[in-house]
C-alpha cells in the first residue's frame, strides 16, 4: 500500500469469482469490485473487467473453471490487461 502509495486497495473480479475472494478482501481491507458476466454465456467480459481497474486495482481475479458453472474465464486475455 505504502509502496505505491494505494489508500484502498481494490479486487476485481467477475461475479462468479469464488466465495473466498469476498473473505479475503474483508480480513484484507480490501474493496472487491464485481464485474457482472454475460447472461448467455456466463463469461466476463474482457471490456468490462478493464472498465473496473482504476489507480487503486491491486489484484484481477478469474478462474478456470469459474466456481458456480465450471466455464473457462479469458485468462490470456485478462492477463494481458
Amino acid at each position: 500500500r505504502d509502496l505505491f502509495n494505494i489508500k484502498e486497495p481494490e479486487i476485481v473480479a467477475p461475479t462468479t469469482v469464488h466465495a473466498a475472494f469476498h473473505k479475503a478482501a474483508h480480513y484484507f481491507g480490501m474493496k472487491l469490485v464485481l464485474v457482472d458476466i454475460d447472461e448467455e454465456t456466463g463469461v466476463v467480459n474482457v471490456d468490462d473487467m478493464k472498465r473496473a481497474i482504476t489507480r487503486n486495482t491491486v489484484l484481477i481475479a478469474a478462474s478456470a473453471p469459474n466456481y458456480p458453472h465450471g466455464i473457462i474465464e479469458p485468462i490470456e486475455e485478462l492477463a494481458s490487461l
